[in-house]
């Protein structure tokens, strides 16, 4: 990712989103890693500060962001800056299409921000390659929570052929 300063960002706000960012970076990258990035990384969660309004998934390379809030979709334009400065994404796609947003009075959304991609990312999650799709896969495109359900069955199937029909998008 880039190194960037406070000084590039040097609002109270942005610190907090880098902050935020930094750590989580940190969090979440795998020990022994060549990379310092893995590739999936759940980045910008919010509910620890309360606020479950914004989530940020990085793929490999694509960035899949979703607003949920009236508040946190006035200052989209400003967190997907510092996003972009920091961890210089191929693609971004909003999937901000959760009927919650209704409720706030604001229309579901999903699309591209900047230019159109491949939507297919592959990852890889405990030594297995999967395909996430970040445009009509599960909310921000895969089933994250689900990593230690696959992990342990892969210890009992290894070797063998599964079919996955509740872990995967």
């Amino acid at each position: 990712f880039n190194l960037i300063s406070l000084e590039t960002f040097p609002d109270e706000f942005s610190a907090i989103i880098l902050y935020l960012l930094f750590i989580a970076i940190i969090f979440f990258s795998p020990i022994g890693s060549n990379s310092p990035i893995p590739s999936i990384l759940i980045f910008v969660q919010f509910k620890a500060f309360h606020c479950n309004s914004i989530s940020s998934f990085l793929y490999a390379d694509i960035l899949s962001v979703q607003f949920l809030s009236y508040g946190m979709d006035k200052i989209k334009n400003d967190i997907v800056k510092i996003l972009i400065e920091v961890l210089n994404p191929v693609g971004i796609y909003e999937r901000s299409d959760a009927k919650v947003r209704e409720q706030e009075g604001m229309e579901r959304y999903k699309g591209f921000i900047g230019e159109p991609f491949d939507t297919n990312v592959e990852i890889i999650e405990n030594g297995v390659k999967y395909i996430v799709d970040v445009k009509d896969g599960q909310k921000t495109g895969f089933f994250l929570d689900q990593k230690n359900n696959r992990a342990a069955i892969h210890k009992i199937c290894s070797g063998k052929k599964v079919l996955d029909c509740f872990t995967h998008t």
